[in-house]
């Protein structure tokens, strides 16, 4: 069956930054050393390098004797420029309380963090825990580890006991960022209370950084308990940035699949800079008025390449908020783009079908006119969604693309851009740069429309230089491939199909149910549990539904699925919506 082709309004395609894909693609492959030494070399080093890639010892990584600190591409070279006094930041929360700062303000509370932390004892090389929400002190933190040469790691605040006990002995983080609560569909969450149970029970303590919010202040309640602010405020707002190699490690990135271990991925400075930069300006078509917001949370691979390193490598300005994006009305997200004339959305497919769901009216009652581009982060959308995101979001001026991303890759590897036209209900095509091919368990390609492995023949400066912590043996899988299951059409487009049926999907990580399952039968008064998926959809799946038989009558089962519920928030987190459907007595 022929697919018509979607083509992006005429006058975007005629202004896009990225105007000729074909032809960049096609010397991208053709020539790839002279193609990324290009790219690489709009951006400030303190040395270049002597060799963008060596084929024959592809362990060394890129860029290989070149000397930077990616924070002078994404704060310094801004601030001695005109973008000085420009927005780098605009956060606000479901409350509606908002924060904006210049990109003159962030260098200097990055370097107040920055000068905290080495005050700390933290130098180039040790680990740094970052268990906060998306707020602008996260930021703070982030940029304040890379200024130094720390590497910090993220952990999503809707994961729980069990992720940090993981994240901790594989990380064994010299110090920890931490918030006492966030706040989520008008609640808030107490997370330094998850933090520290999963801290008693694997044994380890190290300093930790608490951003207070609750009013009055949580207590302090150990010598090694510092405020956020008092942390920072005393500090210079100025440190001279540690000089690294371009392979020295920026941060790590941990995700899992289902029954496995965790897989932390290690980015470096120079290869991530260049392949974030690059593929986020061509992605988003990233003009130097524009406002983009990244709905994804900051901890996972989308929101530290598109709200962070990518879009602020660019000079532009990023939007974020905390807490439910459909919260406290469902109009939430037309309201931000009105009242802040965001340009860029990139959201996720699983998001775009909740608002739909609610089936508000808001687009008849805001201007969202200045959203040029809704980018669908991760899947392929269908035809009624993007219909719908059509009618609500993108209107007759804007344009709607498909990009995958990948926490081994750092950046968006494939989807579509406004030079490309969009085939339906397919991700897209290779960026450039990036060589594709679908290979099945021997290593041999496949040919059109089969399904199998995604492999990259070529690597990309972006993709992880090592694997940090226990790695999953990849046996099924053939050399060079990802874990990842795609198929590639007749015309080169490609649709990437990496969903696990039998599980869960948040924050970088696939919970699977058999490991809930697991986790509830050590619950001394059950007996037997089934978990399973309800209301499942392809885009939509954190529902689950628990039956359960207990080993005695219970006066209360009211109060036996209230204990249930809140055990499994402390250990998985608030990843999902639980409803527990039957409990009965065994006879």
């Amino acid at each position: 069956m022929t697919m018509d082709y979607i083509k992006p309004p005429i006058y975007l395609k005629e202004s896009s930054v990225f105007p000729h894909y074909n032809k960049a693609y096609q010397e991208s492959v053709t020539t790839p050393m002279s193609f990324w030494d290009s790219i690489a070399r709009t951006f400030l080093w303190e040395k270049t390098w002597s060799s963008v890639f060596d084929d024959e010892r592809p362990e060394q990584g890129w860029f290989l004797g070149g000397k930077l600190n990616i924070t002078i591409n994404a704060l310094d070279r801004h601030v001695v420029g005109a973008r000085r006094n420009k927005v780098a930041l605009f956060w606000s929360t479901e409350n509606g309380r908002e924060v904006t700062v210049t990109y003159d303000r962030l260098q200097k509370r990055v370097c107040q963090v920055a000068n905290a932390l080495k005050n700390l004892g933290v130098n180039k090389g040790d680990t740094v825990l970052i268990y906060m929400p998306n707020t602008v002190e996260t930021i703070y933190a982030m940029l304040a580890c890379a200024r130094i040469g720390a590497i910090h790691v993220m952990l999503h605040t809707g994961l729980g006991s069990k992720y940090i006990r993981d994240y901790v002995q594989n990380v064994r983080p010299r110090c920890i960022f931490l918030a006492d609560i966030m706040f989520s569909n008008g609640k808030s969450i107490n997370l330094k209370q998850v933090l520290d149970k999963a801290l008693c029970e694997v044994n380890y303590d190290c300093p930790k950084i608490v951003l207070r919010r609750q009013d009055p202040k949580s207590e302090l309640r150990s010598k090694m308990e510092f405020d956020f602010h008092d942390f920072m405020n005393v500090e210079p707002k100025w440190i001279n940035p540690e000089i690294m190699h371009s392979n020295d490690p920026l941060f790590m990135i941990f995700t899992s699949k289902p029954n496995a271990p965790m897989d932390g991925f290690v980015h470096t400075h120079g290869g991530y800079m260049v392949g974030a930069g690059y593929y986020t300006k061509i992605i988003n078509d990233l003009k130097e008025s524009d406002i983009c917001w990244c709905t994804s949370d900051l901890s996972v691979i989308e929101g530290h390449t598109n709200s962070v390193y990518g879009t602020l490598l660019n000079g532009a300005t990023v939007y974020f908020r905390e807490g439910s994006l459909a919260f406290p009305n469902p109009d939430a997200v037309w309201r931000a783009v009105d009242k802040h004339g965001i340009n860029i959305l990139a959201t996720s497919p699983e998001f775009l079908y909740e608002l739909k769901a609610l089936d508000t009216d808001a687009a008849s009652r805001f201007d969202y006119s200045t959203l040029r581009l809704v980018s669908v982060l991760s899947d392929y959308i269908n035809h009624d969604l993007y219909q719908w995101i059509k009618e609500n979001l993108a209107g007759n001026n804007g344009a709607i693309i498909d990009t995958w991303f990948n926490a081994e890759l750092g950046a968006p590897l494939i989807g579509t851009v406004l030079s490309l036209d969009k085939k339906p209900e397919r991700t897209g095509k290779p960026y450039p740069g990036v060589q594709v091919q679908i290979l099945n368990q021997h290593n041999q390609e496949l040919s059109h429309n089969q399904q199998g492995y995604l492999s990259l023949s070529y690597p990309i400066p972006s993709m992880n230089q090592t694997i940090c912590g226990i790695k999953k043996s990849h046996q099924q899988i053939p050399k060079g491939a990802i874990d990842i299951i795609a198929v590639k059409d007749q015309d080169g487009y490609i649709t990437v199909k990496d969903r696990f049926k039998n599980s869960l999907f948040f924050g970088g990580h696939w919970i699977s149910l058999d490991d809930i399952e697991d986790y509830l039968m050590h619950i001394p008064v059950l007996k037997e549990v089934k978990v399973w998926l309800c209301n499942y959809t392809e885009v939509h799946n954190k529902n689950i539904c628990i039956t359960a038989k207990v080993k005695r009558q219970l006066v209360d089962q009211n109060d036996l699925k209230l204990r249930l519920k809140e055990c499994l928030r402390q250990e998985f987190g608030n990843c999902f919506s639980l409803v527990i459907t039957d409990i009965r007595t065994s006879s």
